[in-house]
């Protein structure tokens, strides 16, 4: 991500006018009939699960620029059938357990300065699962996949060249980290010494 927002502080895709932030799963759905499906309790489904984080990322690298006005929807197309269960969680067996969230929603956003972010968030969809965040500049663009859910990270740039449209692939020393690690590593930046987390705790994480 810092790879991609050095590009960005460089000028090298311009004026960055539109952005997708896509976090979706092809079977995702987490606890199906806990708390995490239960509106009373969760407030939404994916939305607020993973569409939070996608929409944060998304205006972290355009510089968060004043969100003016928000369209989207919401679908519940897999859960509401108990399909896309995941293996995140304890599952209810479908149809004993409650699911009234939505598993995917999608998102546009206007923003001060006429660019627009369209935001992807899905627990569950016919599709593949994905993490990426694509910008579209006036001078390039560039597409990231990135997350340790997908075990791959990729930059790629479009650019103009000389000879014609061309897709370059950056060489970035990318850094591979478990889930558990980044949590530690937060922690040790973050906490009071007093409360920072043990080995023992980080290897439980």
């Amino acid at each position: 991500m810092q790879a991609l927002k050095t590009l960005i502080a460089a000028g090298t895709l311009g004026e960055i006018y539109h952005a997708r932030a896509t976090m979706t799963r092809r079977a995702g759905i987490p606890g199906y009939g806990s708390w995490f499906t239960n509106r009373e309790l969760a407030g939404a489904g994916a939305l607020f699960d993973m569409g939070v984080h996608a929409l944060d990322l998304g205006l972290y690298v355009m510089g968060f620029p004043r969100p003016l006005v928000v369209q989207g929807a919401t679908y519940d197309v897999m859960g509401r059938r108990g399909r896309g269960l995941g293996r995140w969680g304890a599952d209810i067996i479908p149809g004993a357990g409650r699911f009234d969230v939505d598993d995917l929603a999608s998102l546009m956003v206007h923003l001060e300065g006429a660019a627009t972010l369209i935001v992807e968030a899905g627990w569950a969809s016919y599709d593949l699962s994905v993490d990426s965040l694509t910008l579209l500049g006036t001078e390039a663009g560039a597409r990231l996949i990135y997350g340790p859910n997908r075990g791959e990270t990729d930059l790629r740039l479009f650019v103009d060249l000389p000879s014609g449209p061309a897709e370059i692939h950056p060489d970035y020393p990318w850094v591979e980290s478990t889930y558990g690690e980044l949590i530690a590593a937060f922690s040790q930046r973050f906490a009071p010494a007093a409360h920072r987390p043990s080995p023992s705790r980080r290897a439980w994480l």
